[in-house]
C-alpha cells in the first residue's frame, strides 16, 4: 500500500513539474504555429474522415482539436497556475501538451 501511496505522489510531482514547464515556454513561440493550424482546422469539416471506406471509424476530431490548440496559447498568469488550471478546469489531466 505505501508503494502505490509514494508512485501515487511521484506521479503528481511529475504532472505539476511537467505542466508547469509547459507554461514557461513563451506565448511567442507558439502563437505563429497556433493560427497556422487553426487554418488548418478550420479549411476542414469538424469530423472528417480519413478512410473513404470506413468513415465512421476512421473520423478526425477537429472540433476538440480546436479547442486543445487554442489553450496551448496560455494567458498571462504564472506558469504554475496557468498549468493547474487550465481553463479553469484542474480535474482533467491536460497531458496532451506536454506531448
Amino acid at each position: 500500500m505505501k508503494k502505490i501511496i509514494k508512485l501515487l505522489g511521484g506521479l503528481v510531482i511529475l504532472y505539476v513539474f511537467g505542466m508547469t514547464l509547459t507554461y514557461m515556454i513563451p506565448n511567442k513561440s507558439i502563437n505563429e504555429n497556433v493560427a497556422d493550424s487553426m487554418e488548418a482546422l478550420n479549411s476542414e469539416k469538424e469530423y472528417p474522415p480519413v478512410n473513404l471506406f470506413d468513415e465512421k471509424a476512421t473520423r478526425l476530431d477537429n472540433f476538440t482539436d480546436k479547442i486543445m490548440i487554442d489553450k496551448a496559447r496560455g494567458t498571462k498568469e504564472s506558469s504554475l497556475t496557468e498549468g493547474m488550471f487550465v481553463n479553469g478546469y484542474p480535474r482533467y489531466w491536460h497531458g496532451y501538451q506536454i506531448f
